[in-house]
């Protein structure tokens, strides 16, 4: 059974949630996408629209920020592995968002401060 590594950085807790954000929607496959249907009133899914939108392009300027330099500008690993890609999704596909989360916020080492 997979256990992620546990790792503590409590800088990292602050944006854990719009990278988390970014990440998804980077990495979410078309099909998937295609696949959920939810009906809400036109002002309900423009908010809605608008706070996911807002969530990941702060999620991308962190990531850029302070992820970017270990596991490169489109998610395609260098000195840390790739968030992005089969391996990624097989790995951690199947953990709830709030497994993930965890994972992030408790993330220490060589991280930039």
């Amino acid at each position: 059974m997979f256990r992620p590594p546990v790792f503590h950085c409590p800088s990292l807790l602050a944006f854990s949630l719009p990278v988390l954000a970014f990440l998804w929607g980077a990495t979410l496959p078309q099909a998937a996408a295609q696949e959920t249907t939810v009906i809400l009133s036109p002002t309900a899914a423009q908010a809605t629209a608008q706070a996911v939108t807002s969530q990941i392009g702060r999620g991308a300027v962190l990531y850029r920020l302070a992820c970017a330099i270990c596991h490169g500008d489109k998610l395609e690993g260098g000195s840390a592995e790739a968030l992005a890609g089969a391996s990624f999704r097989a790995t951690y596909r199947s953990l709830p968002p709030r497994a993930i989360y965890a994972l992030i916020g408790g993330l220490h080492g060589h991280l930039p401060p």
